[in-house]
């Protein structure tokens, strides 16, 4: 079963779960807050029969260089049973695209994918964990698989 809470949607004619989420870095007053750094993810993720592809993107605006350059683990599940994953150790702003090998077919099962980022924030790693809801692949010769 997938770590964290279920985050975003289907998207693409429900071939492609998106999740968007943010992370802020700030200061606080007695009366109220100021935001000095903010990471905001973009993660989408396309169920293949073989192999799935995870893509993720960042963007870190406004920066005083309080967060480190965040990575990524994401794995993709079947009912009770792992069947792959993907680790990017860290990557700079921008995009990456990584594929999780699942060693089981897709063919005819449901499916559901996670990930955990890692965030250096002053020195210590900050983890956020998130699941797509769950999908399925048909049993056609060429299956589609969708949320």
């Amino acid at each position: 079963m997938a770590q964290g809470k279920q985050l975003g949607g289907p998207v693409n004619n429900r071939r492609t779960w998106r999740m968007y989420y943010t992370a802020t870095y700030g200061s606080c007053g007695p009366i109220s807050c100021t935001i000095t750094d903010k990471i905001t993810f973009r993660v989408d993720f396309d169920p293949g029969i073989k192999a799935s592809r995870v893509f993720m993107n960042y963007r870190y605006f406004p920066s005083t260089g309080k967060f480190g350059r965040p990575g990524f683990s994401t794995r993709a599940y079947i009912p009770n049973l792992q069947i792959g994953d993907a680790y990017v150790d860290a990557f700079n702003e921008g995009s990456i695209t990584k594929y999780i090998p699942q060693g089981w077919s897709l063919k005819g099962r449901g499916f559901q994918f996670d990930i955990t980022t890692h965030t250096p924030v002053n020195g210590q790693q900050k983890f956020v964990a998130y699941h797509s809801g769950w999908g399925a692949c048909n049993t056609a010769s060429t299956p589609t698989c969708k949320w």
